[in-house]
Order: structure tokens, then sequence, then C-alpha cells
């Protein structure tokens, strides 16, 4: 069952942040990494645990003495500062240094200043076309960052819980989950208002709707949940 709520009021995702706020208490961050950062922080962080990979970034930040040197730095070195522990740590590490050598080789350095001014979507289109890049980290990169753009990361979690509401098909994937989810978004919000809500979304995700179980009787959404068995 796929569910619609295009004239819902008040809209359906606000009622899944409220309740989710009201539960787990605002998300919302101050302090945010420059774009160049939070790009190579998302793409280490794929299917990797935070805890696994907050340490691996501040390992890597710390022996390189600016974003420009990547882009020449041996990729097998950079996949043992990275570790192991990160999911796929060499695939990440040659993908990483391949975006580095094709920005540089567009933009003189490793800079993407350059999309501050660029509409959301024009900005992920640009970031996709990077070695590595699809949907989730290109989101992750214009939301994140101190660019603070209007887009919905949408990850795993979020795919995952809102297949199991019944707001998104059993099939979709990170792109039609991230367009769905976009056009639900209600008009008054922000980009502090969809960071919130993906942080919101995935903390529950991981806690209450987890992929292995669901503990829907301590579910604060469960009156909107279609409980897709997905």
């Amino acid at each position: 069952m796929q569910l619609s709520f295009p004239f819902e009021h008040p809209p359906f995702l606000q009622k899944v942040r409220d309740r989710l706020r009201t539960k787990l208490g605002p998300q919302r961050d101050a302090l945010r990494h420059d774009p160049e950062s939070q790009l190579v922080k998302a793409m280490l962080s794929s299917k990797t645990r935070d805890a696994v990979s907050e340490p691996a970034f501040g390992r890597v930040c710390a022996v390189l003495p600016s974003w420009d040197a990547l882009s020449d730095f041996p990729e097998d070195l950079l996949a043992r500062i990275v570790g192991l522990e990160v999911t796929h740590a060499e695939r990440k590490t040659a993908q990483i240094v391949a975006a580095a050598q094709v920005i540089c080789a567009k933009r003189g350095r490793f800079d993407l200043t350059f999309l501050a001014d660029w509409p959301a979507d024009d900005a992920q289109v640009w970031l996709r076309r990077l070695p590595g890049v699809g949907p989730k980290v290109a989101a992750v990169v214009v939301n994140f960052s101190s660019f603070r753009k209007l887009a919905l990361p949408v990850d795993r979690h979020l795919l995952r819980v809102f297949k199991r509401m019944g707001v998104l098909p059993v099939n979709a994937n990170f792109e039609r989950g991230y367009h769905s989810l976009m056009r639900l978004v209600p008009p008054d919000w922000d980009a502090d208002d969809v960071y919130e809500f993906h942080w919101l979304v995935k903390i529950h995700g991981q806690t209450v709707c987890r992929h292995d179980r669901r503990a829907c009787t301590s579910c604060v959404v469960e009156s909107l949940c279609a409980k897709v068995p997905v």
C-alpha cells in the first residue's frame, strides 16, 4: 500500500516530525562543516556507522595539510589511514581521490564554494557527476554543510521507515526516495527543518524501526504507519 497526502493538513511529514521531536527533542546544529569537508565525510560514512566513520574522518583530517593535497594522496595509504572498519574502505578512498582530482581539474583546487549561490537541485546535479557521489551524498553536502540548502538527505534508515509507513513503494531506491519525500516537504520548511527531520527519522530508524526488528508498541508514529512488511 502506498499512501498519498498532497493536501493533508497538517502535512504528513510535519505530523511525523512533531511526534518524533516531542519524544527525541530538537535536532538542530548551529555549526557546520565547509562543503569540501562535508563531501569527504559523507563519502566515508556511506553504509558505515557514525561511531566508525567519525574517527576515520578525523584521522584523514589529521594527516592532510589541506584538502588540496587530497588529489595527489596515495590511495593505498589513504585506505590504511581510513581503516578497514569503514565499509568498502579501499573503494571509497579511491573514489574520494578521484573526486578530488575532478574538482581540482575543473576548479584549480579542491573548492566547492562556487556552488553556494546555486539552487539546491543544480548543485546536487553537479556533485553527482563526481566519482562515488550519489543522491544521498549530494543532498548531505548541500544540506549538512555551511551551504544549508533545502535538500532532504535520504539514507537507508529514512528509506526503510517510509517504505514501512507506506509513503514509498517497497522497490524505491535512494533517487526515488529523495524526489518522493521532497514533494511532501511542507512549503514553509527551510533547510534547518529538513536537516532536523532527517536526524529525527534516522534516530527513530536506528532505535525503534530497526532493520532487524520493529518496536511498534513503543512507536510514536504507529498510528500513521501502514506497517508494510519490508
